[in-house]
Order: C-alpha cells, then structure tokens, then sequence
C-alpha cells in the first residue's frame, strides 16, 4: 500500500525493470487487487504532483464516483474510457461521470439533451391539457367520459390502482365518494378546487362501461 511510482518495479533481484500501470491494468483489471490498487494510488495523488510529471508510466485522471452515496475517488490510467469504483463498483465514463457504452461524451450529451427537450414537451402538454399522471406508475391519463375517480390500466397497474384526476393521490374504493364533497362531477376534492378552471374539462356522465364501475364500487362500500 504504500509503495510509490518510483518503487513500482520488478521484484526479481538485479531486475528492476519498471512495471507499468497498462501491465498492471493487463493482468489485473477486474479484480478486487486492480480496484485496491486504483484506491491505493488516489490515496498518493497530490494536486502539486502534475500526472505523469515522474516521466515513468502514463498520464493519469483522478475520478470521482458521481454516486450520491459514494463519492469515491480514486486514479486510473487517462487511456482508460470507463472506470469502475473500487467502492461501490459503479461503472461510468471517467471524462463525462455518466455511463455510454459504446457512445462518446459529445454524442451521449446530445442524446440527453433531446431526451430532456421531449420531456419538456409532453409537461408543457400535459399541463395543457390538464392530464393527471397515476401516482403508482407515472403513466399519463386523461379523463374522456366519467367522473374524477379514475382507475390506472397500465402494465404496471392493470386496475388495481385508482387516483383522484384533480389531485393526483392515490384513492381507495372507500374514498371513490369520500373524496369528493361536492359531488362526483364536480371539478373539486377534499385537496384542490378546480371548478374555477376553465381549462379544465367538465366531468361527465360515463358509459355503460362506466356506471358497472360505480354500482361495483357502491356495492363494496355498502357491504364493507
């Protein structure tokens, strides 16, 4: 543990032949000895000692593990293009902190930043149209028909979650009236009123479909 770049050499005597960190990294890398030795050489680094100032070996980069939870940090050869936290055994780009299999940093980061633009678009549209997303899942709903007791059919779900469209929580059957002191159809729960909301669209009388829903629903609440 505390043997430096200078000392890091053959131990065959009257050898001394230098060993590099890429022959390390050859016989060692994923290993628990390779991610000791990475942690090892973080611990020796000091910013007043420029990479590769020694002329032996190659330049290296200190990481810093983009875990919350972790935060380790330790050195790995700069040729290296993904490092692995000897800590918490995370993967990810030393230069960029996330992970790219495959991708470079530039690529990677236009991809995010399209994806975060889609994302700020279908917000922008859900607050539009005044769209309610299941508390469970996330799946984004929208009230055709019906009142704003509404029941999730995602994959995730499949009808056994049910939420208030005004509010957004999760409700229960018991709460199918309960939450909703003014009346079913009403734009109003015990959390938010919205009833002064233009864009917000009218509940309304359902379907058959629909109504099976409610007589469902006032037969478990009468019978417990």
């Amino acid at each position: 543990k505390r043997v430096t770049e200078e000392e890091l050499c053959c131990p065959m005597p009257d050898c001394k032949g230098e060993v590099t960190v890429p022959q390390l990294e050859g016989v060692l890398r994923g290993t628990p000895l390779w991610d000791r030795f990475l942690a090892t050489r973080a611990e020796l680094w000091r910013p007043s000692q420029p990479s590769g100032a020694s002329g032996r070996g190659q330049a290296e980069l200190l990481c810093e593990c983009p875990s919350l939870a972790c935060g380790e940090r330790f050195l790995v050869p700069q040729s290296v293009a993904e490092a692995r936290c000897p800590k918490c055994a995370r993967s990810f780009c030393c230069r960029c902190r996330s992970r790219h299999p495959g991708q470079t940093c530039e690529a990677y980061a236009t991809g995010v930043a399209s994806t975060r633009s889609a994302d700020q678009e279908l917000e922008q549209l859900i607050a539009q149209n005044r769209w309610q997303r299941c508390p469970k899942c996330g799946a984004v709903s929208e009230r055709e028909t019906g009142c704003n007791y509404m029941t999730c059919f995602s994959e995730k779900c499949r009808g056994k979650v049910c939420f208030c469209y005004l509010c957004g929580v999760e409700l229960s059957t018991i709460e199918h009236y309960t939450h909703f002191p003014h009346g079913l159809f009403e734009n109003a729960c015990v959390k938010v009123d919205r009833r002064d909301d233009e864009a917000m669209p009218k509940a309304s009388w359902g379907t058959a479909g629909w109504w099976s829903a409610v007589a469902r629903d006032v037969t478990s609440y009468v019978t417990g």
